[in-house]
């Protein structure tokens, strides 16, 4: 299950630039959710990896 998170980054956006219209806040809001899930994928990929790689290390000793 994954949470959308641009309604809270919406927030955040519309308290810090009061100048950005709320079409210009809702845009970058879900751009940053998706930047931010992207990024949470390719750690938890590379993490993975090593994970698999130290288990694997494990067996054969």
């Amino acid at each position: 299950m994954q949470e959308d998170y641009s309604p809270k980054l919406f927030k955040i956006l519309k308290a810090q630039h009061s100048s950005w219209t709320d079409e210009e806040i809702d845009r970058k809001a879900k751009r940053l959710a998706e930047l931010a899930s992207f990024l949470v994928r390719l750690f938890l990929k590379q993490h993975s990896k090593r994970l698999e790689s130290t288990l694997d290390q494990e067996n054969e000793d």
